[in-house]
Order: structure tokens, then sequence, then C-alpha cells
């Protein structure tokens, strides 16, 4: 994975994506795509896990950049407080924010 406007990699970023997407090809036999919106470049990784959890490859979620913001966007407005979601747990509240922006087509 590399940066759209220079060629150059992100550099941990990527290192990280490329493990990710590593695994997901070993498990699933397809290279990495956005779990919103199907296309499969400027990927960026959204984790599920809350604050001192060890990362695992199942608690993040490819995104491209665009669906990626959507998501983050839902989760600041429905997860603050007096939000909907205020208080789901972190893994709970991506699950459906990605949902969300899939079911309102806003990604397309």
């Amino acid at each position: 994975m590399t940066a759209p406007e220079d060629g150059q990699p992100y550099g941990y970023r990527s290192q990280l994506l490329s493990w990710w997407d590593g695994v997901n090809q070993d498990r699933s036999g397809n290279n990495a795509r956005c779990a919103t919106c199907d296309i499969d470049t400027d990927l960026v990784l959204i984790w599920k896990g809350e604050a001192g959890q060890v990362i695992y490859w199942h608690d993040l979620v490819a995104l491209c950049r665009r669906c990626g913001q959507l998501v983050d966007q839902v989760l600041a407005d429905r997860g603050s407080p007096g939000g909907r979601w205020y208080g789901m747990p972190r893994s709970l509240a991506v699950e459906s924010a990605v949902l969300h922006v899939l079911q309102s087509g806003e990604h397309g």
C-alpha cells in the first residue's frame, strides 16, 4: 500500500495494513477491500478493541479513507454523551457504524 500522491509507503500504517492483508488472504483467499464500498485502494484499518487490549486480526476492519471518515463521524455522533450508543462496547459500536454507513448509501 502506498500513498496516492507520491507513491511512497505510509510507513507503520502501511506495514500494519500489509500484515492484515496477508492474514486476510490466508484466511479468506481475498485481498483487502473496503467493508462498505468494496474498493481495494487507499485503505485504512479501524480497531474495534478497547484501550489496553492486544490487537488481533479479527479486531480490525479495513475501510477506504472516505468510508473510514464516515464511520468515525457516526461513532463520534452516536457515541458521545447523550448519544444513542453512549456506553456501548467499542466492538459493537464499530460494527454498527460500518453497517450504518453501508445501509445509508453515503459511501457510494
